[in-house]
């Protein structure tokens, strides 16, 4: 076998052994150990701070560790909280306005029923039958809707609040290793560094800050994308003279941020609920809103995610969507790390597997 063969045969062994650990590590261990990956992502996050707390007020680094720490999800807890209490409150009075929309929904299908029944009373002998017997199932499948949405609440809301142990052994588990990492995490971090070969170690450590710096210009990314997106839908929503504007623009933005969801998932289903009611200019308004929003981010997605990362935009939209249909939603956001993490281990040399253009 020629050497040429014989390199690319061990290429695609490369590829292979690392799509079996990416898909260990996405199925096993990272349901296993995603508290402690928050840990590292808070403690990381939090370590100038700290650090600053040591040099400049002379703490102690396990108590600066504790403060940053308890601030740190105190803050978070605090917003977390404040935030619902407003979507509750707006809850609470959506469903005083409930029992209304349901009953002009109602009388707004009787019309479109009454409607088709006069129309297919016209129609051919041969298509009267068909028409009367497709509105009847439409009319059946809409008066349905309720119960069914009901349906499928009801089991989310009980498969939460049994979740929600599972929720408190999370963040309790986060928060304790955020700090046991924060105040050891020079000796952690040198204990990882150990385990590197020495001639290598240089090298590691230049890719593990330049990935760092990375891997906040992609959370920097997918946060401008959030609030580009919700920036547009309060402006839609405020043209369009929609009540809680504020409160449904943020709503959409974080199912937005899902991107097998987006926001057609709320906007959408609004629409056409409202054109069953009759307010026909909100709901094409709606649908022109998600129009433009859809396209808008389709096309700056690749392009500021790959001027954030320094990844082609093509290479960018390839790991996203290599991503989603290998792993789904969760592919999506941890393939393009994967991505940065090839791309600065071959710049570094340390693997080759393509070669760059000379600039």
């Amino acid at each position: 076998m020629s050497t040429k063969h014989t390199k690319i045969l061990w290429i695609a062994l490369g590829f292979a052994v690392g799509a079996l650990v990416l898909f260990v590590f996405v199925r096993f261990l990272l349901p296993w150990l995603s508290p402690f990956f928050v840990s590292v992502a808070v403690a990381m996050l939090l370590n100038p701070v700290v650090s600053f707390l040591c040099s400049r007020l002379r703490f102690p680094r396990s108590l600066a560790s504790l403060l940053c720490v308890i601030g740190f999800f105190a803050l978070s807890a605090s917003l977390l909280w404040a935030a619902a209490g407003r979507v509750f409150a707006e809850l609470q009075a959506f469903s005083a306005h409930l029992p209304n929309a349901i009953a002009a929904a109602g009388e707004t299908l009787a019309r479109a029923q009454a409607w088709f029944f006069s129309f297919a009373a016209r129609a051919p002998d041969g298509l009267e039958a068909y028409i009367h017997a497709a509105a009847m199932g439409m009319m059946d499948e809409l008066m349905a809707l309720p119960a069914v949405l009901t349906g499928k609440i009801v089991p989310m809301a009980a498969a939460l609040a049994s979740a929600t142990p599972e929720i408190m052994l999370f963040t309790v588990t986060a928060v304790i290793g955020a700090y046991f990492i924060s105040a050891s995490f020079f000796e952690i971090k040198d204990f990882v560094l150990l385990q590197i070969p020495q001639r290598l170690r240089s090298r590691a450590r230049a890719i593990l800050a330049d990935l760092k710096s990375s891997l906040g210009h992609y959370l920097k990314a997918q946060l401008l994308l959030t609030l580009i997106t919700f920036g547009e839908l309060v402006v839609a929503f405020t043209l369009l003279r929609v009540h809680y504007a504020l409160s449904l623009a943020i709503f959409t933005a974080v199912v937005d941020a899902l991107p097998v969801l987006g926001t057609g998932t709320v906007l959408v289903p609004w629409a056409a609920y409202c054109f069953i009611t009759g307010d026909v200019p909100m709901g094409v308004g709606l649908l022109i809103s998600y129009g433009a929003v859809t396209i808008l981010r389709n096309m700056i997605q690749a392009k500021l995610l790959g001027d954030e990362l320094g990844l082609h935009p093509l290479f960018t939209l390839l790991s996203i969507y290599v991503g989603f249909k290998a792993f789904g939603v969760l592919g999506m956001m941890i393939c393009p790390i994967v991505a940065i993490m090839l791309k600065k281990l071959n710049d570094a040399g340390m693997i080759r597997l393509w070669k760059d253009l000379p600039q």
